[in-house]
């Protein structure tokens, strides 16, 4: 995998999980800096680039996939997975369904990719009053899987900037790449 071009890293990251958990508000939102309530449905997958810079190593590139969460995508989705450095899986907290899906979506995943890093948000936590998924149990997946997961909310930003900062540290971590933070 070429993950180093033109002296800066480059990598490609997939954001996956459940149709409508908020996917696409978290990329723009990171990207840039843009929420909307209302976004369309995101047909096969789309893609989005953000630079992180770290002190010692410069830049780091992000290439962020977007892949639509319906099951009618599921066929075409291993295509996309192709290349994939990292990923990180998203749920959202006023959905059970789509938290009870996450070891779906880590196999789906896993199944294409091999063990790459990967990380858990748990999106719209500024919906606190609708919340279907408890602390606690976000608490028990993390242990389970021995992940992290981050409390995110796509219209606030809350964490969203540290997420992605997270992947691209663990992409780094994976490929031996020295750096500081």
């Amino acid at each position: 995998m070429n993950w180093k071009i033109d002296d800066i890293f480059r990598f490609k990251v997939v954001v996956i999980g459940d149709a409508a958990v908020g996917k696409t508000s978290i990329i723009r939102k990171y990207s840039l800096n843009q929420f909307s309530e209302n976004y369309k449905m995101t047909v096969g997958a789309d893609f989005n680039v953000k630079v992180v810079k770290f002190k010692d190593l410069g830049e780091v590139s992000l290439t962020i996939w977007d892949f639509g969460g319906q099951e009618k995508f599921e066929e075409i989705r291993r295509y996309y997975y192709y290349g994939a450095h990292a990923a990180i899986i998203v749920f959202d907290i006023t959905n059970r369904d789509s938290f009870n899906n996450i070891k779906k979506w880590l196999t789906d995943l896993q199944s294409e990719v091999g063990n790459i890093p990967y990380l858990i948000l748990a999106n719209k936590s500024d919906l606190q009053d609708d919340r279907q998924v408890s602390k606690s149990e976000i608490d028990q997946l993390s242990d389970d899987l021995k992940i992290k997961i981050f409390d995110t909310s796509a219209k606030t930003g809350d964490n969203i900037e540290k997420a992605f900062y997270e992947i691209a540290k663990e992409c780094l971590s994976a490929y031996n790449i020295q750096f500081q933070t």
